[in-house]
């Protein structure tokens, strides 16, 4: 994992439901530029308090989202706390892959130019207009929400 230091490339991570190795999910998480995670993730990693887990993230200076569902997302960067707000979809199909449309679009915003608040709005912009559709597919093109 220290590899890819020697590269001027970003690390975002995704903590999935890792329950085995918590260490070595640590250990990585500590390295990431960005880690994404949800309420159940992040209370698994960090204790079962929501404020416990975002000032321990803080404190330790690790810059993540943690992502509430229909209550928007925490986005914890440099030190600072802030709540991403949440977008209510006309309809759910489904939540499947939702989380991940979150991340695609807060990575595509991030390589955009986008700032962290930026593209965690643009991440729950994205995701709650996933809840609309049966699957990936049938997603509009989303290009234009970070083109300049």
């Amino acid at each position: 994992m220290s590899l890819i230091r020697n590269y001027p490339v970003k690390l975002f991570l995704d903590v999935g439901p890792a329950r085995d190795n918590l260490d070595i999910v640590m250990a990585m998480v500590r390295q990431a530029d960005v880690v994404f995670m949800n309420r159940e993730e992040a209370g698994r990693l960090f204790g079962d308090s929501l404020p416990s887990t975002i000032n321990s993230l803080a404190s330790l200076g690790i810059n993540a989202v943690i992502k509430l569902g229909n209550d928007g997302a925490i986005l914890i960067h440099k030190g600072e706390t802030r709540h991403c707000k949440p977008y209510i979809p006309s309809r759910i199909i489904t939540t499947v892959g939702a989380g991940d449309a979150f991340n695609a679009a807060y990575i595509a915003g991030t390589i955009k130019g986008l700032d962290p608040e930026e593209a965690c709005d643009l991440g729950n912009r994205v995701a709650s207009m996933r809840l609309n559709y049966l699957t990936p597919k049938d997603l509009p093109d989303l290009r234009h929400m970070v083109d300049y």
